[in-house]
């Protein structure tokens, strides 16, 4: 019914009307628009544009902030973190008030019997408190930052305002996290060292003198308990860590300061302003506020306590 070699004859010339057929321009242009499409489609799949991210996350911070634009933002911030250290102040001033209001109460009811146990166990309790939040607020604050960069470009002046450099805020328990944390087995030692004399010593001490002011005199004359709370303070090494913290500060200062002084720069076309916002923080004060308060405590204890009770 159908002459093959008739067939054959015409493959190839309906072979060189298909490519004539897709060669044309037109059959290009219709080819690279389909390409095309499905090519941002995937492009659309699997790029992750910065600019678009970028954008995203500033939009969602000016509206979490109720601001427009960089500026109003900036201030904004400026103003929070104003009224969050302005209140850290005030909650530091009130705690080391309360505790010399401990201490005058103490000097106005020495005399009164009955009322010792009472404040002294009131006085180890704005102890712990000061140990607690004199540990986990920041002791120390390294701030080294550009604040005013002018440039200028072209006849036009290019101005970058409060770029920081460095900063690092740290707490004793923070300090301790970090010489764990390091790779170093000298750095782990000094860490477990400092979390060993500074924070658990201190920490049994408080204890221990709860436990010889509320318990009775058997519990109370246990060799144990009367080591804890006399004997122990030879060890309690907080003392030296407020000392340590204090030259550490002056070294981390006149390190940053004499560096920052060299990039200081004012001729023609360039305008380098540096701050050194280095400083101690309220918690460095807590915790003075607590190794002076301990020494008090202990004071008071072994003057309160009878003579037979510390043989």
């Amino acid at each position: 019914m159908v002459d093959a070699e008739e067939i054959h004859a015409q493959v190839r010339p309906f072979a060189k009307t298909i490519v004539a057929k897709v060669s044309s321009p037109a059959s290009e242009r219709r080819l690279k628009r389909i390409a095309t499409s499905k090519i941002d489609q995937l492009e659309a799949q699997i790029y992750d544009s910065t600019r678009v991210a970028n954008y995203e996350v500033t939009k969602y911070v000016y509206k979490k902030y109720r601001v427009s634009d960089p500026e109003t933002f900036n201030k904004r911030i400026t103003e929070r973190l104003d009224t969050i250290k302005a209140a850290l102040i005030q909650y530091t001033s009130a705690l080391l008030a309360c505790v010399l209001v401990a201490l005058i109460l103490w000097w106005l009811m020495r005399k009164q019997v009955n009322l010792q146990t009472p404040l002294f166990v009131f006085s180890l309790a704005f102890a712990l408190l000061l140990l607690v939040t004199g540990s986990l607020l920041p002791v120390i604050e390294v701030d080294a930052r550009i604040k005013s960069l002018e440039i200028v470009v072209m006849g036009s002046k290019v101005q970058f305002l409060n770029q920081v450099l460095f900063y690092q805020s740290k707490s004793v328990l923070g300090i301790v996290t970090t010489l764990i944390g390091q790779p170093k087995p000298d750095a782990v030692v000094v860490g477990v060292l400092i979390m060993l004399f500074v924070l658990i010593l201190p920490l049994l001490r408080l204890i221990a003198k709860g436990i010889y002011v509320l318990s009775t005199k058997k519990i109370a004359r246990h060799p144990v308990v009367r080591y804890l709370t006399f004997e122990l303070e030879k060890w309690d090494m907080a003392d030296v860590m407020v000392v340590g913290m204090v030259m550490t500060f002056i070294g981390l200062n006149g390190i940053i300061k004499s560096q920052l002084s060299m990039l200081n720069i004012n001729s023609g076309g360039l305008k380098l302003i540096t701050a050194n916002g280095t400083s101690m923080q309220p918690g460095y004060f807590l915790f003075v506020a607590y190794v002076v308060f301990s020494i008090l405590l202990s004071y008071i204890l072994k003057k309160t306590s009878p003579s037979d009770d510390l043989k």
